[in-house]
């Protein structure tokens, strides 16, 4: 995963980093920007440098959605339930940021 490659002064070049990775993309997440919940939501989904957790990664995606939402990027949004679709259809979060994405259509 190339935005998981962190810099070392060492190497001289670039050496996989997913735990550098992953705490930058939650902080991102927390700091307003959408995209870090979802970069990471992927690392979970894919096991990316750490075992793989089909919750973690909802819970991220939605996190992500909302987000997206309250930048008014709706097509993001439906990008994030989308991928929770993929891993679970019936998750009470998918229903959660469905209800969010038909409230915010309305407006």
């Amino acid at each position: 995963m190339e935005t998981a490659k962190g810099y070392s002064k060492q190497t001289s070049g670039y050496e996989e980093n997913y735990d550098a990775a992953l705490r930058y993309f939650k902080q991102a997440g927390n700091a307003g920007f959408p995209s870090g919940y979802w970069n990471a939501a992927v690392m979970y989904e894919e096991g990316s440098g750490l075992m793989r957790s089909n919750l973690a990664a909802i819970e991220l995606y939605f996190k992500a959605g909302l987000g997206y939402l309250g930048l008014n990027e709706r097509e993001k949004a439906l990008s994030s339930l989308e991928a929770i679709y993929r891993i679970d259809k019936n998750h009470e979060l998918a229903k959660q940021l469905e209800s969010q994405l038909k409230k915010a259509a309305v407006k």
